[in-house]
């Protein structure tokens, strides 16, 4: 009868609330919007396919944080992702600094990215770009190194000043 009553417990706490099967309890960040706009905003050079790209790098809109509290419903920011714009990421610690790119010797150049750490430690994260509908990946350091980046490309952040 105990188990019963205990597993019932459960299923209801699940139906209740189904982030419950992620993480009883929320996860700590051990970094926030300031590390990870600090490791990407800037003027960086960007190479690839023949064409040279200087770029200027900022955050796009405000910072919205989702954390999940002790509730009985808790909101739809599941499992440890918050994200600086809303999302529905389910079970997965991570952040996401939602980009401005702005091509300086290129003006009408289109471009977008994003900036993604996969963790609740901000170790490394993904610089994700696209210029004219050509997608682009580095990873880069929380002191703005870069580490990798696809085959054929090669990118550069330039100094301050």
């Amino acid at each position: 009868m105990r188990k019963l009553v205990g597993g019932l417990t459960l299923v209801v706490a699940f139906i209740v609330n189904p982030l419950f099967a992620c993480h009883p309890f929320e996860p700590s960040f051990s970094y926030g919007e300031a590390e990870m706009k600090a490791a990407v905003e800037g003027t960086w050079k960007l190479a690839f396919r023949g064409r040279e790209l200087t770029i200027r790098i900022a955050q796009a809109k405000a910072v919205e944080q989702h954390s999940m509290r002790r509730a009985l419903v808790k909101s739809a920011a599941a499992c440890g992702h918050r994200t600086f714009v809303k999302s529905a990421e389910a079970c997965k610690d991570l952040s996401e600094l939602p980009l401005t790119l702005v091509a300086v010797n290129e003006p009408t150049t289109k471009t977008e990215g994003r900036f993604v750490v996969e963790s609740t430690t901000f170790d490394a994260g993904e610089l994700l770009i696209t210029v004219d509908g050509k997608r682009l990946a580095a990873v880069i350091s929380p002191q703005g190194k870069v580490l990798r980046v696809d085959d054929g490309v090669t990118l550069e952040r330039l100094p301050r000043g």
